[in-house]
């Protein structure tokens, strides 16, 4: 189970549109065709991978731009985890961070599909958790 969250230049705050999306497109089908998944997540028992990706933009010194939006990734992951609780309703959720910042960009400059936050499920761990009804 997989979706992304897309963030606006420089902004790293969870939108009430994007806590909706992640709510009705990601979270409720989980707990409607996978409830033991669901309850697995919501126990901490089954972890939430977020990565964090940037675009190329920020500031001019190569150095100081990787670092800045790393630091942007980072609290993007951050908004998205807390939104995470709040839908869930959970503070028991685990979360894998990895803050990639621009380091797998795919396009030149601020394209969109750059700032964004993956949000994942193991499949070995899911599958797992699906097959045995746990």
């Amino acid at each position: 189970m997989r979706t992304d969250v897309y963030f606006a230049e420089d902004k790293d705050d969870l939108l009430s549109q994007d806590i909706v999306k992640l709510r009705d497109e990601w979270y409720y089908p989980m707990t409607e065709r996978y409830p033991a998944l669901s309850t697995a997540v919501r126990e901490g028992k089954c972890p939430i991978t977020l990565i964090g990706y940037a675009s190329d933009t920020g500031p001019a010194n190569l150095t100081k731009k990787e670092d800045y939006n790393v630091k942007i990734s980072r609290r993007r992951i951050d908004s998205v985890a807390n939104g995470l609780r709040k839908i869930m309703d959970s503070d028991k959720i685990a979360f894998q961070r990895d803050a990639r910042g621009q380091a797998d960009v795919t396009q030149r400059g601020a394209a969109d599909q750059e700032k964004r936050v993956r949000i994942s499920i193991d499949r070995g761990t899911a599958d797992g958790l699906i097959s045995q009804g746990k």
